[in-house]
């Protein structure tokens, strides 16, 4: 049996999809991690995902992260690094007025970050077992700005909701694991002129994936859980956390 430094890194990203996710798992393809792209459906995904294992997973149901987690490490070994890249944008019918959207999206959002508990538990678990390997142990959220609002879009509340959630999880578990070097971080593009418009989240994967790696492979501490950067990539400097 092949030793623990000889293995190769496992990372598990959920959340697939043309986008982040894929640009993600790319790159940690590229730099030796065998990896593990996690989808409600992964048949609408296969187009993306030759170099990847796929596993079932909704982000926003408990018992089907966990047994996600399990598949990964029964398939493949314990996850050293976790992308959670999930998310719910479900606009009202009516924008302004945010009671207009169904109950069952709001749920699904509410459930979806919420969801970031248990895949962290289960992250944790890996990290652990994985303690002897000399891989970093990080857990990543594709964050959004629109968290630290104090005035949200009632549009966007969905995904306002969902990432308020995700980011004071990552807030309490990057100061509950440092001590084991486990890392956290919401990480989430910002833009120093105003919000981050559309066309630049768009063409944002690379730098997303960038931005992940340098916070994986280049990061020995902690630091801010709160990570901000720009479309060319750069630490967003004005933040306040």
């Amino acid at each position: 049996m092949p030793s623990v430094s000889s293995r190769p890194p496992v990372a598990f990203v959920i959340g697939a999809g043309p986008h982040i996710a894929n640009t993600v798992a790319h790159m940690l393809h590229e730099e030796g991690y065998l990896v593990a792209l996690g989808s409600r459906r992964p048949s609408d995904e296969a187009e993306h995902m030759d170099k990847f294992a796929s596993v079932v997973v909704d982000a926003a149901n408990p018992s089907s992260i966990r047994h996600a987690f399990q598949t990964v490490v029964k398939e493949f070994g314990h996850p050293t690094v976790v992308i959670f890249n999930a998310a719910s944008f479900v606009t009202p019918p009516d924008p302004s007025d945010p009671l207009s959207l169904e109950a069952e999206y709001f749920h699904d959002a509410a459930s979806m970050g919420a969801g970031v508990f248990i895949a962290a538990q289960e992250a944790v678990d890996s990290f652990r077992h994985e303690a002897p390997s000399p891989h970093p142990k990080v857990f990543i959220v594709t964050g959004n700005t629109i968290a630290f609002e104090k005035n949200p879009n009632p549009e966007y509340l969905c995904l306002s909701i969902q990432k308020s959630i995700e980011a004071q999880l990552i807030e309490a578990f990057a100061e509950s694991y440092q001590k084991e070097n486990f890392r956290f971080y919401f990480a989430s593009l910002a833009s120093k002129s105003a919000s981050v418009n559309s066309a630049e989240f768009m063409h944002s994967a690379p730098t997303h994936a960038k931005v992940y790696w340098d916070l994986i492979a280049h990061t020995t501490e902690q630091g801010s859980w709160d990570y901000r950067f720009t479309a060319d990539g750069e630490k967003y400097e004005d933040e306040e956390a």
